[in-house]
């Protein structure tokens, strides 16, 4: 029975698809949604928010790094990175140290980064 993985010990979250979540939710690890969730999302750690291709989030972000493939509607604030991968779509308010756009994503927000070392970078 040495294969069975032992989940008491493992530090992600996976959302996964055709699941619709909503609410407020707190996290720590890494985190991948591939699932519809609505409300409001507070990463307690440093760890990386994934926003898969077939995820869709709407409301609040609260995190440190984010990588966004999927669909976002909203508001994030970031103290760390957000990249805006070629898949994604995304609308709303971006606060971040810096700000990742790679060319062929679909992006229409207001931004702004959190002091003077910040960076803002299309690709």
């Amino acid at each position: 029975m040495e294969d069975i993985i032992n989940l008491a010990s493992q530090n992600f979250s996976y959302f996964a698809k055709n699941s619709k979540l909503i609410g407020s939710f707190e996290m720590s690890g890494p985190t991948h949604l591939a699932s519809h969730l609505e409300g409001e999302l507070f990463m307690l750690s440093s760890a990386t928010l994934y926003i898969e291709r077939l995820g869709v989030f709407i409301g609040k972000i609260n995190c440190h790094n984010l990588e966004i493939y999927g669909q976002f509607e909203g508001t994030i604030v970031s103290s760390g990175k957000v990249i805006i991968y070629p898949s994604a779509q995304v609308t709303g308010e971006i606060q971040c140290r810096n700000l990742l756009i790679m060319p062929g994503s679909s992006v229409n927000f207001t931004g702004h980064t959190t002091d003077a070392n910040s960076s803002i970078k299309n690709h």
